[in-house]
């Protein structure tokens, strides 16, 4: 990947690409962040598959990518939550901009 980045959680995709999890906490931690990226082992292609997520790994998802399995400390406490992508409002609740979600 790239060697100033700090990279979490690996996974395969169903397709044979490598997925993991980059972390960015700047440097006076107004807010963190994470993105999530696949990596093509055999031509070394790097792909966004979602940025500016407001989760702290592990991660898992689904065969589709369509939904997102997490747990986060966003509501004061380490709750779990499911999102699905595809539902109104699915990808805010991925960035933390919105509460439910769980």
């Amino acid at each position: 990947m790239v060697d100033d980045e700090d990279n979490h959680f690996p996974w395969f995709l169903p397709d044979g690409r490598l997925a993991f999890i980059t972390e960015y906490v700047p440097p006076r931690y107004s807010a963190a962040w994470t993105n999530a990226w696949a990596y093509d082992l055999q031509t070394g292609q790097r792909t966004l598959l979602q940025e500016f997520m407001g989760m702290q790994g592990p991660v898992e998802w689904s065969a589709d990518l369509s939904k997102v399995l997490f747990h986060s400390p966003r509501n004061g406490r380490f709750d779990i939550y499911l999102i699905d992508l595809n539902a109104p409002g699915g990808l805010a609740a991925l960035q933390g901009k919105l509460a439910s979600g769980k």
